[in-house]
């Protein structure tokens, strides 16, 4: 498993199967919440080429990472926590949805099961669509078809700026950040709540805390609400001069990906606007990939495998070989310079120690959750088991030996 990766829809629907089997085994890819109402909206998309809605969905969810791939929790509920006073993890780490705390022979354990979303996911692959999705799909492109960027753009125009010296989107980041450092305390999470739109009922609570922590600028008070403050602002100033153009309503969408920079090591997309944005929010040992350079190397990584594994080793499945991807490609520099220590083979488990190892896991597994009111002891948890849905096999790919049950 390697480098924690987000990755947007236009990466991923350029990869054939074999190639996007191999992002999720060499990677730790984030599935992003604003990937999976894309994908679903592609149900109320007219289709050309004879291809049906149904069948360019399922093709996606057919590629989407099912192994490694992680949903992460939609931002906007991090905002709010953040308000409230949860950390929110802003160095790399995927922040998954719904754990579970269970405890086994006095052991702290965390699971998380299958979410709604990979659910469904594993049910678009056969085209298999409810009808709560079909409309959804249809209301999401109706309410994007009359969504109005020049109206967005115009909120910048409040904010005191020279738009004659925003001449790029470096620039305009900048601009962003002046217009949130040069109000008072108060003001930066008045202009926060104002954005995010919090319910009234919780507003009064974001404010006690900010009076009972000592009154605190807002980069501190909620880091990650900070964060995504910036790019919301950044975005209307890239839109009011023109660095982002108004006239394409999806680039609402596009932006709402930098939103999860925070929860990566590596940003991977096919989209040139990704391309320009993404570095100015991202962290110095963070790094834009560029995913028309990782297709390329990932489909010579699976022209590599298929000459050098024997039938045998490929019928164990990639879940049980350590393959490392081949010296000098792009993948390996990417291992090189994101894994601290450096990747190490995979140690082997003797039959006894795997069947403890399995056992222990069904224990996990099958235990009732531990009264919620105590929380998650993040200090004590020694244990984390992810639930996963996967297909045995994808393309030329076995991912699980055809032995498991």
């Amino acid at each position: 498993m390697g480098p924690i990766a987000l990755f947007d829809k236009s990466f991923l629907h350029g990869l054939n199967v074999d190639e996007a089997v191999l992002f999720d085994h060499f990677f730790l890819p984030v599935i992003c919440p604003i990937f999976f109402v894309e994908t679903l909206a592609d149900l109320g998309k007219e289709m050309k080429r004879g291809r049906t809605a149904e069948q360019v969905v399922g093709s996606i969810a057919f590629r989407t990472p099912e192994m490694h791939g992680t949903l992460n929790v939609y931002h906007g509920t991090l905002v709010s926590q953040n308000l409230l006073g949860a950390k929110v993890p802003m160095t790399g780490q995927i922040v998954p949805p719904g754990p579970i705390p269970v405890s086994v022979n006095g052991e702290h354990s965390v699971r998380y099961k299958p979410s709604p979303e990979a659910q469904a996911m594993q049910r678009w692959q056969d085209s298999n669509f409810e009808a709560a999705e079909r409309e959804y799909a249809r209301v999401w492109r109706a309410q994007l078809g009359r969504t109005d960027l020049k109206e967005v753009a115009k909120r910048a125009l409040g904010y005191g700026i020279d738009f004659s010296k925003v001449k790029s989107l470096a620039d305009a980041k900048s601009a962003a950040d002046s217009v949130i450092l040069s109000l008072p305390e108060a003001a930066q999470l008045s202009l926060a709540l104002e954005k995010f739109n919090l319910s009234q009922a919780m507003v009064p609570h974001v404010w006690q805390r900010w009076h009972s922590t000592g009154q605190r600028p807002l980069a501190s008070f909620a880091p990650y609400a900070a964060f995504v403050l910036s790019i919301d602002i950044f975005f209307e100033i890239a839109l009011a001069t023109g660095k982002i153009s108004a006239e394409r309503a999806s680039n609402i969408n596009d932006v709402a990906y930098l939103y999860y920079l925070p929860f990566c090591m590596l940003f991977v997309s096919s989209d040139r606007l990704h391309r320009e944005c993404a570095p100015l929010f991202m962290r110095k040992n963070q790094e834009f990939v560029w995913g028309i350079d990782l297709k390329a190397d990932l489909g010579a990584n699976d022209a590599s495998l298929k000459i050098s594994l024997s039938n045998d080793q490929r019928m164990r499945g990639l879940m049980a070989l350590d393959v490392a991807p081949i010296d000098g490609g792009l993948t390996s520099e990417l291992y090189r310079r994101h894994l601290s220590p450096p990747r190490k083979a995979a140690s082997t488990l003797d039959d006894d120690a795997s069947k403890k190892l399995l056992e222990k896991v069904e224990r996990i597994s099958s235990a009732p959750a531990s009264d919620a009111a105590t929380g998650i002891d993040e200090e004590n948890i020694s244990s984390m088991v992810l639930e996963r849905m996967i297909s045995r096999r994808r393309g030329s790919w076995l991912q699980a030996p055809d032995s498991m049950d």
